[in-house]
Formats: C-alpha cells, sequence, structure tokens
C-alpha cells in the first residue's frame, strides 16, 4: 500500500503541530536518515536482480565451460586407460596362451619321461637277467675248476 504525497505532507503537518519543527526534523531524520533518495524502489530491485543474473549466467558459463573442459580432458584420460586395460587384456590373453602351450609341452614330457621310466625298468630288467646269467655260468666254470682240480688232486691216488 502506497502512500501518496498528500497523506505524507498531512502527516508531517501533523506531527510539525504535536511536536514542532525542529522536533519533526529530527525524528524525520532518524526514519529516514538517508533521505528519500536512498529507498530503493521495485525497479531498482529488479535491474539489481538483472544484473546478478547476467553475472551468476556469465560466471556460471564460465565455470560450465571450464568443467566442459576438465570432463572432456577426464573423458580422453579415461579413454586412454579403457584402451591400455585393453592392450593389458590382450596380452593377458596371449601369456595365457603361452601358458597352455607349456602345459601341452609339459605334459608331452611327462608322458616322454613316462616312457623313459618303462624303458629304464625294461632295461634293469635285461641287466638283471644278464648279471644272473653271467653269475652262474662264473659259478658253473669255478665249480668245474674246482672239481678238474679235485679231480687232478684225487686221481693219482686213486688210479
Amino acid at each position: 500500500m502506497a502512500v501518496t504525497e498528500v497523506e505524507r505532507h498531512s502527516l508531517v503537518q501533523g506531527l510539525i503541530d504535536t511536536l514542532g519543527e525542529e522536533r519533526t526534523e529530527v525524528l524525520m531524520k532518524c526514519i529516514l536518515p538517508e533521505g528519500l533518495d536512498q529507498l530503493a524502489t521495485k525497479q531498482d530491485v529488479e535491474l539489481v536482480g538483472e544484473r546478478l543474473r547476467a553475472e551468476f549466467g556469465e560466471k556460471f558459463g564460465d565455470l560450465r565451460a571450464e568443467f566442459g573442459e576438465k570432463f572432456g580432458e577426464l573423458r580422453a584420460e579415461f579413454g586412454e586407460l579403457r584402451a591400455e586395460f585393453g592392450e593389458l587384456r590382450a596380452e593377458f590373453g596371449e601369456l595365457r596362451a603361452e601358458f597352455g602351450e607349456l602345459r601341452a609341452e609339459f605334459g608331452e614330457l611327462r608322458a616322454e619321461f613316462g616312457e623313459l621310466r618303462g624303458e629304464v625298468k625294461e632295461f634293469k630288467g635285461y641287466v638283471d637277467s644278464a648279471l644272473a646269467k653271467q653269475t652262474r655260468i662264473y659259478l658253473m666254470a669255478m665249480i668245474g675248476f674246482v672239481i678238474m682240480v679235485w679231480a687232478s688232486t684225487l686221481a693219482p691216488h686213486f688210479l
């Protein structure tokens, strides 16, 4: 509710009548110490609001641009990391394949060692039988030799 100039003048005149002119001036200075020209109007508030919005829009635009740049940089870095991760994945795949090959070779070596074990056992059996045969031959030869020595020693007594 706006006060008209007539109402304001009437109020000031009533105060002058009641308090006197000097006291009314002091009271008016207390109510509006800076004067009427220091009061803000709706237009003033709207202008300040528009200026603030413009400044905030400008600052917000700058911040948005800066965040956009940083976000773009982060996106690029994540892209690089993703590429490096892909490379690592490929290398791990290659390592996995190599380990598979080594496992297969190890299986082949194990089979070959199994065959060698069998051959060694077979050879050991052959050596054991050959040694047993040789031992029998030497034993028979020794027995034959002993018999001949006894016979030649005992033959003159019996003949």
